[in-house]
């Protein structure tokens, strides 16, 4: 019986390369599988592109080889399927395309609203999303939208701005500090400032003063 059934295995496996041909198609089932069992765990998604089934390889006697081309398994790449002992190689076209989490609006809200914990939510997107847009909560709650934004837009940085703390013509505190003291005056802000924007601030002698605007409304000047 185990003869047999070892016959029947071999048989299956030999069945597609018996007119001595390498079948295509296991082949790229076998790229296939090589790339998702590579890419396990990374919330990555395979596709493999088109290989014209009808080339004639001559069949390899072992288990074709299979390794990225160059290395690279991002993006548009390729799984090199071959076989050293008959010294064929042919490349499986194989895109990457890998999930992150990024923040979308969970509801409309309009121009100069302060972004909420109610407002945005965080949705799957594919990996190339992440360099434009916000991919964290903490990193939208409390900013400024520019424009109107309907529910279910993917946040993109551009469309955040620090809520504004100063006014032009505003008395601000500038404070000035060196890591060993601290020093402090009264003057005017020459401009509206958000945190972190840099603004003039006139002092009462006239000269002006730049410096970072921080999230107590101050203006600091580090030395």
């Amino acid at each position: 019986m185990k003869t047999i059934l070892a016959v029947a295995s071999l048989c299956a496996c030999t069945a597609a390369t018996a007119a001595g041909y390498q079948d295509m198609a296991g082949l790229i089932g076998q790229a296939r599988q090589f790339a998702e069992a590579s890419l396990a765990g990374t919330q990555a998604r395979v596709t493999v592109g088109v290989v014209d089934t009808r080339l004639r390889l001559p069949a390899c006697p072992i288990p074709p080889m299979p390794n990225w081309q160059g290395g690279r398994f991002e993006g548009n790449t390729a799984v090199e399927m071959s076989c050293p002992q008959l010294g064929w190689n042919i490349r499986v076209p194989v895109k990457v395309e890998r999930e992150t989490m990024v923040v979308a609006m969970r509801r409309p809200v309009t121009a100069g609203s302060m972004l909420t914990p109610d407002d945005v939510m965080l949705v799957p997107a594919r990996g190339n999303m992440a360099s434009v847009s916000v991919t964290a909560l903490n990193e939208a709650i409390g900013q400024v939208v520019g424009q109107n934004l309907p529910a279910g837009l993917i946040l993109r940085r551009g469309l955040l701005r620090q809520q504004q703390v100063i006014q032009s013509g505003q008395k601000v505190q500038l404070m000035a500090t060196d890591g060993s003291f601290q020093v402090s005056a009264e003057g005017v802000a020459l401009k509206n400032g958000s945190v972190g924007e840099v603004i003039g601030v006139r002092m009462p002698s006239g000269r002006v003063i730049s410096g970072v605007v921080s999230a107590s409304g101050a203006v600091e000047v580090r030395f």
